[in-house]
């Protein structure tokens, strides 16, 4: 990491000494800035990293969820039938993203959680003690909401002992090349791809609003679009623009238009299985250590060992159409190629053409095609069943 900002070092260089403390850790900054990579390099430096490392996503839980994925649930009869993440970060680190995404009354239970370190699982009057790393993440500002009264002030306090502020990519313009390498080898892992240095100085001169998301989105649309060894700066070009690209399915070079899933995408990251985390175990006495254990940030890190939510645990049955769904999804197959020879397509015609060709590709593989597409499996699903796509 020679090539390295002066802003990436200066992270490294904090996130490796507060790796050696115990108290909380805040991390802070934009959508796809690396929230999560960082909250993993945490616990590969820290004394806690023999441990589990367990991701709770705050977004989209009301109260009920968030107490079942913190604390877990257990049978009248004693018997715990669903483990928390409170429970499996149990000597390890629990990393809690988007806390500002919780309701007030799911911040009076990380409250309680936080001060008597123990948990109550939902079902029963039993306290269990735990020994975890709390690290949590947050894009909004916290002493704003503080301010506003959305965030508990003692909360607020509990979880900032430490505050580490992510830089946006925009003020790390000279580590672009190597995270774009790094994107590139992980998305196209089969073919090794080499990019020149027009094209490098085109990524440098974008101005990126989705961080990391939004470089990982801009490789996988070069990829898709072309299989050319060198990539150029048209290449760059066309992925930027987010709307030509390679029709994977016919192998004819023909050029259609998608939209850019950009909702989708800056709500969702690669999913659990298709991550490993590039982090070495390093102590802050190393500045070199410390570079290799924070570089390859494009690499999201999650943990296996959540077990799923009754929503996961449904969608296999939820995303498959209707009979009436397939029968508009046959009427789709039938417009998208009338639309293609007459004029551009529609937005809802993009999405369903893209994604076809990803599922064609990777031969129905819902696994591959959401880490193709930078979504999480739950995204995809979803995507699918609105689509009326219905794939075997």
């Amino acid at each position: 990491m020679n090539n390295s900002s002066a802003q990436f070092q200066e992270l490294v260089s904090k996130i490796m000494q507060a790796a050696q403390s115990e108290d909380p850790i805040c991390l802070v900054g934009e959508v796809g800035s690396g929230k999560r990579q960082a909250a993993n390099s945490v616990h590969k430096a820290s004394m806690k990293r023999n441990g589990r490392f367990v991701l709770l996503n705050c977004v989209g839980l009301d109260q009920n969820d968030f107490a079942a994925d913190l604390m877990g649930k257990m049978s009248p009869d004693g018997e715990m039938t669903r483990k928390g993440a409170a429970s499996l970060a149990d000597n390890g680190t629990l990393y809690i993203h988007e806390v500002s995404e919780l309701s007030k009354d799911s911040q009076a239970i990380l409250v309680r959680f936080l001060e008597t370190e123990t948990f109550r699982p939902v079902g029963t009057q039993m306290s269990f003690q735990t020994n975890c790393r709390v690290v949590v993440s947050t894009s909004g500002s916290l002493e704003t909401m503080v301010e506003m009264g959305s965030f508990r002030s003692d909360l607020y306090h509990l979880l900032t002992s430490i505050v580490i502020h992510l830089p946006r990519l925009n003020d790390r313009i000279a580590d672009i090349p190597i995270l774009f390498r790094s994107v590139l080898q992980e998305l196209g892992s089969r073919h090794d791809r080499m990019i020149n240095e027009d094209a490098i100085d085109r990524l440098k001169n974008h101005n990126f609003t989705g961080n990391l998301i939004e470089l990982r989105n801009i490789a996988s649309r070069v990829l898709s679009q072309n299989k050319d060894q060198v990539i150029t700066r048209a290449d760059i070009d066309r992925a930027l623009r987010g709307t030509e690209y390679y029709d994977i399915s016919h192998d004819q070079g023909r050029v259609g238009l998608i939209g850019s899933l950009s909702e989708d995408l800056a709500a969702s990251l690669p999913s659990p299985e298709s991550t490993q985390a590039v982090l070495a175990n390093k102590t802050s006495g190393s500045t070199d250590q410390s570079d290799e254990a924070f570089a390859n940030l494009n690499t999201v890190a999650k943990i296996k060992d959540m077990p799923a939510t009754d929503e996961d645990a449904s969608t296999d049955n939820t995303s498959k159409p209707s009979s009436a769904s397939s029968e508009k999804a046959s009427s789709h197959d039938t417009s998208d190629k009338a639309q293609e020879s007459d004029h551009v397509l529609n937005f809802r015609d993009q999405e369903i053409r893209y994604f076809k060709d990803l599922l064609e590709r990777f031969q129905g593989d819902k696994q591959k095609v959401a880490d193709a597409s930078g979504l999480n499996l739950r995204t995809l699903y979803r995507r699918l069943k609105n689509l009326d796509i219905d794939w075997p």
